[in-house]
């Protein structure tokens, strides 16, 4: 208690003292300061080639617009191909976690169905799909056509209407075979 009267007393009578105590703080202040950014530039120069990348914003469930931002990451920390471009329109083929490089097979085909495709609605049974997942339609036991899913039923919906891009020709034979029995319409890989 009687310790801090006499360390006021000593630098009132001496204030270079203080001046000397506090210069020598801010000394050592600086030196871990300079220290730490030293060791963070190393660190940094440590990981080698670094890479810009795609990194998933937040978690994109399948079927859902993929919402990636450019990150600067380690080339240890990149996948061999990483997608070089992201369109904004862009839907995800699977779910892709939070912080995830953005891989060529993560994001759906840009356009599964070319222009001259007829889009007809389909009552049928159907795993979870999504916009542009490729399919196959089966009716009676056969295969009637591929075609390419345009907008999909909320999952879990497995009776729901689907709209599907098909040739054509295979649009008719579609529409005859719809009230011949169940369709059944199946995703590809």
């Amino acid at each position: 208690m009687w310790l801090l009267p006499r360390l006021r007393l000593a630098f009132a009578r001496r204030p270079w003292s203080y001046w000397l105590l506090v210069a020598l703080a801010a000394g050592l202040a600086w030196w871990r300061i300079a220290s730490l950014h030293i060791a963070a530039e190393r660190a940094r120069d440590s990981w080698g080639n670094t890479v810009e990348v795609w990194v998933a914003v937040g978690d994109v469930p399948r079927g859902g617009a993929v919402r990636a931002e450019r990150r600067t990451l380690p080339d240890a920390a990149v996948p061999d191909v990483p997608l070089d471009d992201l369109s904004p329109d862009a839907l995800a083929a699977r779910p892709i976690p939070a912080g995830a490089v953005v891989v060529p097979a993560d994001v759906a085909p840009h356009s599964a169905t070319p222009d001259h495709w007829v889009i007809v609605a389909v009552e049928a049974q159907a795993p979870t799909l999504v916009a542009r997942d490729p399919v196959t339609v089966f009716a009676a036991g056969s295969t009637v056509c591929d075609g390419a899913v345009d907008t999909a039923p909320t999952p879990g919906d497995l009776a729901a209407v689907v709209a599907l891009a098909v040739p054509p020709e295979c649009a008719a034979t579609l529409s005859a075979t719809r009230f011949d029995g169940d369709l059944l319409v199946g995703r590809r890989p």
